[in-house]
């Protein structure tokens, strides 16, 4: 088969090897790599002569890779391909060797196979079909480092990166250990990320939602004073949308393909990472106006960060706005007859006049701000 001249073009595997631990800070064995490198096949093509062993005897070419090609000379020589194929019997968990014949001896149709594939060698095409359905019955997950995990297509993309980096600087030695624990953390950011932002969107579109079809957009309660109501609040809408994005993280977690170790706690820290992020709360005592105008204290959890906060503090910019147009909209012709009471006009009708006035702001205003807006403007 005439494979040792192709030996030089792989010995870049042995100084690869060598500058990959399987552990940081610990010298790696050549064999610790089978349980992590995939299987190691071969392919040769344009390969029509037979393959045989020493006595002329028919083999095939796994077995003339393997004792011919990797196999040590006699005396105990080292042939070029004994030291390469030592490191890829070692490091490999199976290792295999696939012939395939010349596609045609016409110049004209190996110039571009792709326009002659109906042109092409009978024993090459059959060849081909069982090359696939040989990879078809060996393909399996690619396994991480940790034993059960999985990597997917984003998982190796962002290690080849991190191994590609590390090779290029002469001060790094790559490390499978860290390499894996990095693209982890990398994946669940990338995930909580893909959450948070799933979540603002919820939110903006569910906020947007109950203003449909309004000349204007409706300032919302951040809660309903009457649980039964079957109206939308700042934090019914919050919640929903929580609820949502924590079950899609969950699924996208389960389809990560990668662990570290407890699939159960890593997954109760991801999930708990992304909900600091979307509401923090503190315990503490907050000044609140009640419908009656007074100030009141009450201790309770506060929301005091997140995007939630963010929300909570738009929203509150909106309803004072709101309800200060409010207020001047409904008070401003009682404030009138008071500076300047109208021909005839009974000042003993002041006071229904203002209870009316009060009835309707309590009606109209609405949002977080109603009543220190109506606190602040009586005073």
């Amino acid at each position: 088969l005439g494979l040792n001249h192709l030996l030089s073009d792989i010995r870049c595997f042995i100084k690869l090897a060598r500058g990959v631990t399987v552990k940081e800070g610990r010298k790696t064995q050549m064999s610790e790599f089978r349980e992590f490198f995939p299987d190691f096949l071969w392919l040769l093509r344009d390969v029509s002569l037979m393959s045989t062993d020493e006595n002329g005897r028919e083999i095939s070419a796994t077995q003339y890779l393997k004792t011919r090609i990797f196999a040590r000379g006699e005396d105990f020589e080292e042939p070029p391909g004994y030291v390469l194929g030592r490191a890829i019997l070692t490091s490999f968990p199976s290792v295999e060797c696939f012939t395939l014949e010349r596609p045609s001896d016409r110049t004209d149709i190996m110039t571009n196979i792709a326009q002659h594939t109906d042109e092409l060698n009978p024993e090459f095409n059959k060849g081909v079909e069982n090359l696939i359905g040989l990879l078809m019955q060996k393909s399996r997950p690619k396994r991480g480092y940790s034993k059960g995990s999985t990597v997917n297509g984003v998982a190796l993309s962002l290690m080849v990166r991190q191994y590609v980096d590390a090779v290029n600087d002469p001060q790094a030695i790559p490390a499978l250990d860290n390499t894996w624990n990095n693209t982890i953390q990398l994946m669940r950011t990338r995930a909580i990320e893909e959450a948070v932002q799933e979540y603002r969107e919820e939110m903006t579109a569910g906020i947007a939602a109950v203003s449909k079809d309004q000349a204007v957009q409706i300032i919302l309660d951040e809660e309903l004073e009457d649980e039964s109501d079957a109206g939308l609040s700042l934090m019914s809408i919050h919640r929903e949308a929580f609820n949502k994005v924590t079950a899609s993280l969950l699924d996208t977690i389960g389809h990560l393909g990668v662990s570290s170790g407890d699939l159960g706690e890593e997954t109760e820290t991801v999930v708990r990472d992304m909900q600091e992020r979307l509401v923090r709360r503190e315990e503490r005592t907050v000044e609140y106006v009640d419908e009656d105008c007074v100030t009141r204290r009450e201790r309770g959890m506060v929301v005091d960060g997140g995007e939630l906060f963010g929300f909570l503090q738009e929203k509150r910019s909106r309803s004072r706005a709101y309800c200060t147009d409010i207020f001047n909209m409904v008070f401003q012709p009682v404030q009138k007859k008071i500076e300047s009471p109208p021909a005839g006009y009974d000042l003993r009708n002041l006071p229904d006049e203002l209870e009316r006035t009060r009835e309707q702001y309590h009606r109209w205003a609405r949002g977080p701000e109603k009543w220190v807006v109506l606190q602040e403007m009586t005073k």
